[in-house]
């Protein structure tokens, strides 16, 4: 069988193939076909194996050009593939353009391609590593907060909302004048305090009494962290429970007793000192292996088929839905009730999947190129890590463990040492110098209320 192809369009991760197979091994395969069909069939008039060929053409036409077709296509397609040298990522799609006896068979293909990866200049760059000075005022601020975790909290006498006193409110959310019933809560408790909650509902609540009933509305921003909330004007109509005033434990060397294995106040402020020094190097170094990601990814040039981000953008929508779904939302009637627009949701997965991919993409590519390899040493350590934090024995836990875990484990430890290998070469200079605070300032335009 002559097998000539060639490619007419290649564009991102798509190439379309033009394909003909000689017409000499076309009419060879249709008598074959039409040979076995008139020894096999039984046809009134006409005894067994001795039906003329035009009634076997005329009564068998299209099961014989299917079965041609089905003989024919994996040969022509495997050649199709070598001639012009293609590795298709996924099952190629195939559109028949001409099939006839006596004539050549014509037909087109569309080959996704594997991903490719072009990518830029990753070492000798230069980035800047940020500084979080540690002040006595943010030590005192975290013991602050450690006193307000053990403070007694005793019922108002003059029920009036005040700075600071913690109140329970029973929550109900409109959208459209719709109940959202996943927004509605009996008992929901909150601290007046404006660095912990949105303005409205503080300026709502500040100075009202037990038993009043509020309305508050909230527009969300369209990049607001909950997906069902973003973009949107939501009535809240709050009753007032319960008021309650905050009582805090004295700050002595008791309490530091108390919450931990101190013997003095003292102690326990070396210790929060000391945890907020590795909280901000770990920030400081999260944020600066995010900018080399980044930067690789913005200067990188990628070409990722469709399927694959079509399966990564179904995953993070049946992760989304689970996720949804454990804290009481229901997507599909979020969907029917039109509080959430599917297209636009779609389009925000498919974006984070375009990019998880870009970030996957490129750091395989490099470990590949650099050989960076990981040891199974590394990825038992790795395992041993989780057995230990689950008071599991080690080789029984490595048994129970699933491949695909492993594998995930195994990529998670290749992915720290390629960071660890770009922060290596490349030039890490000292950057801005923040107050703590600055890291740790709570967000209330990302609380829901």
């Amino acid at each position: 069988m002559k097998v000539n192809a060639q490619i007419t369009k290649k564009q991102d991760a798509k190439a379309t193939l033009s394909v003909e197979v000689d017409d000499e091994s076309v009419s060879k395969e249709f008598e074959k076909v039409i040979r076995y069909l008139q020894k096999e069939s039984r046809i009134n008039g006409f005894r067994p194996g001795k039906a003329p060929v035009s009634v076997i053409k005329t009564k068998f036409k299209a099961q014989i050009k299917n079965t041609v077709r089905d003989n024919l296509l994996p040969y022509a397609v495997e050649e199709a593939l070598k001639v012009t040298d293609i590795k298709p990522y996924t099952t190629p799609r195939i559109n028949i353009i001409e099939l006839e006896e006596g004539k050549p068979f014509k037909f087109e293909m569309e080959v996704e391609l594997p991903p490719e990866v072009s990518l830029c200049q990753y070492t000798d760059l230069t980035f800047f590593k940020d500084e979080y000075k540690i002040s006595k005022k943010d030590v005192e601020r975290e013991l602050k907060k450690l006193q307000e975790h053990y403070a007694d909290y005793v019922p108002k006498k003059n029920n009036i909302i005040e700075e600071n006193d913690v109140v329970t409110v029973k929550i109900e959310a409109y959208f459209n004048d719709k109940l959202l019933k996943e927004y509605t809560n009996e008992n929901y408790r909150t601290e007046m305090n404006k660095e912990r909650i949105r303005e409205e509902l503080y300026n709502a609540l500040i100075n009202s009494r037990k038993g009043e009933e509020k309305e508050v509305e909230i527009e969300y921003p369209e990049n607001f962290s909950d997906r069902i909330l973003a973009g949107k004007k939501i009535k809240y109509k709050i009753f007032i429970k319960e008021i309650r005033q905050k009582q805090l434990p004295a700050l002595d060397d008791e309490f530091a007793k108390d919450v931990g294995e101190y013997n003095s106040l003292k102690e326990l402020k070396e210790s929060l000192e000391k945890q907020l020094e590795e909280f901000s190097q770990a920030k400081a170094e999260e944020k600066l292996e995010n900018d080399i990601i980044e930067k690789i990814i913005r200067d990188s040039k990628f070409k990722i088929p469709d399927s694959m981000i079509e399966a990564h953008t179904n995953y993070l929508a049946e992760e989304l839905t689970r996720n949804m779904a454990s804290r009481g939302y229901n997507l599909n009637e979020l969907v029917q009730n039109k509080i959430i627009d599917i297209k636009k949701l779609r389009d925000q997965l498919q974006e984070n999947a375009i990019k998880d991919l870009k970030v996957y993409l490129a750091l395989k590519n490099i470990r590949e190129k650099e050989g960076i390899e990981v040891t199974q040493e590394e990825v038992d350590n790795g395992i041993k890590n989780y057995a230990k934090r689950y008071n599991q024995n080690f080789e029984e836990y490595k048994s129970r463990l699933p491949q695909s875990t492993i594998e995930t484990l195994k990529q998670q430890i290749g992915n720290i040492k390629v960071l660890n290998f770009l922060k290596e070469k490349n030039r890490i200079k000292k950057g801005k110098k923040h107050k703590f605070e600055d890291l740790t300032k709570t967000e209330t335009e990302g609380a829901q209320i």
